[in-house]
């Protein structure tokens, strides 16, 4: 099993990293707002900098909220 850090804030997941716990981090736009970065690529090559995480997946565009985005596949008969 792979735990993934869902968060943009660089020291969270330096701290985390060492513990060996994580595999990765999940970030986007909205969160690096809350963690108070207004650099989002600079947040991001900080993440990848730091040692211990096999994966980094960063939304790179906010423009939409998820539900907008969100279109469930539906097939021609299902109305």
């Amino acid at each position: 099993m792979k735990l993934f850090l869902d968060t943009c804030d660089v020291e969270c997941v330096n701290s985390a990293a060492k513990t060996g716990l994580i595999s990765g981090v999940t970030t986007n736009p909205t969160l690096a707002k809350k963690a108070g970065r207004s650099d989002y690529r600079q947040a991001l090559k900080e993440m990848c900098d730091i040692s211990g995480l096999s994966s980094i997946s960063a939304q790179v565009k906010e423009d939409q909220n998820a539900e907008a985005r969100w279109k469930p596949n539906r097939s021609p008969s299902s109305g």
